[in-house]
């Protein structure tokens, strides 16, 4: 065979295997470069959803809170218009009578173990002795006097608290004396030829000079009959130890 053409035949060989190489290191580079452009890609849309996503869920957050902010502001006017309201209202119910209340409010406990006895604000100068204590919502709380300088209050729930109350449609007659183990105000002093009856309004009766007739106190769950008087238990409307304003008659 002539060298030349076995030469000419390896030079061939080595070229054709140099350029197929040369196309598979292009096709592998080509092809990473593409890997590379995807992932990139692919990371870019993924983070920009993420911020996109984490962006919408703050604005609905934000806008969460703005709707739950105006609704507690909703329900504040609404509750110091209802404040307003039964004040109102209890001017206008006792005006017919000639009723001027004052505001006053707790200081604090007169002894840390008797939560029903409360030293109060100082009261407007005035002839009474002992005062009558009025919730805002109307509803008796208890009586206030001067006591060393200071204006203490018993809540219905104190023994020292008494004070004269009307018992139902017949107005049966009697006296607050404290509450029992049970919470119900106790009244003591029912003549037995009275009527009273479970269910029965309780009110204030106005004759001992403290309240006002007709303050609201609660109604009869329980009638005892002892051997000279009745006595009835009484839930009441309100805790009077859960107030920290009054108005004082």
């Amino acid at each position: 065979m002539n060298k030349k053409l076995i030469f000419f035949f390896i030079i061939t060989i080595v070229i054709f295997s140099y350029i197929f190489n040369v196309d598979r290191f292009i096709k592998n580079q080509v092809s990473t470069l593409n890997n590379s452009i995807t992932n990139t890609y692919l990371n870019i849309i993924v983070t920009t959803q993420e911020f996109i996503n984490k962006y919408i869920n703050q604005l609905n957050y934000i806008e969460q809170l703005l709707k739950q902010n105006e609704d507690y502001l909703q329900y504040k006017i609404k509750y110091n218009q209802l404040l307003s309201s039964n004040e109102k209202i209890i001017d206008q119910d006792l005006v017919k009578q000639k009723i001027k209340l004052q505001k006053i409010s707790v200081l604090k406990y007169d002894r840390l173990n008797d939560f029903s006895k409360i030293v109060l604000t100082k009261k407007e100068d005035d002839n009474k002795t002992i005062n009558a204590l009025i919730t805002y919502s109307g509803y008796s709380a208890g009586i206030a006097m001067h006591i060393d300088d200071m204006f203490i209050g018993y809540l219905n729930n104190n023994s020292k608290c008494n004070y004269a109350v009307y018992i139902g449609n017949s107005k049966a007659t009697g006296i607050t004396s404290g509450v029992a183990k049970n919470g119900n105000l106790v009244i003591k002093f029912i003549p037995l030829w009275q009527e009273v009856n479970v269910g029965d309004e309780v009110v204030t009766s106005g004759m001992d000079d403290i309240f006002p007739v007709g303050i609201k106190v609660g109604t009869v769950k329980k009638i005892k009959s002892t051997e000279n008087t009745k006595i009835v238990y009484v839930q009441t409307y309100i805790d009077p130890l859960k107030e920290t304003k009054f108005l004082l008659f």
